[in-house]
């Protein structure tokens, strides 16, 4: 009889345990939104930023942020107002601006059957307005998101995850940021966020 109610008792605990063990899994799983596919190994150099784009011309070497731009297989850009061209040696990429191009656009490398997005900012075209920075900073940080307020309303926001482009999203004047689940699986991780507003640009924020 004693050996049965222990049992029992063992029983009860064993399923409160497993139940606590799957509750505390489905939290962790819903802290994020998101996974984001990785390629293995990557080409990217991992201590990049934005090119920034320096009057009508402007060359960019690719060693800075590719381990070997020789295996890139194609490149596109997500405005009309820059033009591309490859130097001989395929090291080193030749930006045009036709017109005024926008304040942030994405340059896109396709290598290896995975794309690589790099943010572009333009320069300042020396307007008062523009280069006076604005500022943001962190209002939040909970359930695998950032909240970010800015000092003026941003038009346009670019996130990145260790250099890999991450949601985000525009609520008034705070910037969300949603972190995906691989930053649980590295002990040291950095998101950087370029963003602007209808005058210029907010200052670039790492955290």
């Amino acid at each position: 009889m004693l050996l049965s109610i222990k049992k029992r008792k063992e029983n009860i605990i064993g399923i409160f345990f497993c139940l606590f063990v799957l509750l505390g899994c489905q939290t962790e799983e819903k802290r994020y939104d998101y996974h984001i596919e990785l390629p293995q190994p990557s080409a990217l150099i991992k201590e990049s930023n934005a090119i920034l784009l320096k009057g009508e011309k402007t060359i960019v070497e690719l060693e800075k942020y590719f381990k070997d731009p020789l295996f890139i297989d194609s490149v596109g850009i997500v405005t009309d107002k820059i033009k591309h061209t490859f130097y001989i040696d395929e090291k080193k990429l030749d930006l045009t601006t036709i017109e005024t191009p926008p304040f942030l656009s994405i340059i896109s490398f396709r290598i290896d059957n995975y794309t690589y997005n790099i943010p572009i900012k333009r320069s300042n075209l020396n307007t008062a307005k523009e280069n006076q920075l604005s500022s943001l900073k962190i209002k939040s940080s909970k359930k695998g998101k950032i909240k970010i307020e800015a000092q003026k309303k941003p038009e346009k926001v670019l996130a990145f995850w260790d250099n890999y482009a991450i949601s985000s999203e525009i609520n008034g004047s705070d910037i969300i940021i949603s972190i995906p689940s691989n930053a649980q699986d590295v002990e040291k991780s950095n998101i950087k966020i370029y963003a602007n507003h209808k005058d210029g640009f907010f200052e670039d924020l790492n955290i």
